[in-house]
């Protein structure tokens, strides 16, 4: 299977790399990504409830405007702490 998708992927670079001017496409870790694209724009500052619950069986669902009381009551509080400290430059940000 792995091979496969490495094979798979290898064709479409390839055809990428030849095909559209301007694009380099290959294989890389994070590390990699990270290194290439560090500098080059502004970090975006997203802020809301972003998180993902699982829900029974392994269902994957966001968005909890009627339930999860707690948690979206925790994340609120969360989100006020740590725009306190921003607020105060005891963050990086």
């Amino acid at each position: 299977e792995a091979e496969a998708q490495y094979t798979n992927y290898q064709q479409i670079f390839d055809y990428v790399n030849k095909n559209v001017p301007g694009v380099q496409a290959q294989f890389g870790t994070l590390s990699e990504y990270f290194n290439e694209v560090i500098g080059t724009f502004d970090t975006p500052v997203l802020k809301g409830a972003f998180f993902t619950y699982s829900d029974r069986e392994e269902d994957y669902w966001s968005g909890y405007f009627t339930s999860r009381v707690f948690d979206k009551a925790l994340d609120r509080k969360l989100e006020r702490v740590l725009y306190a400290a921003e607020s105060l430059g005891a963050t990086s940000e």
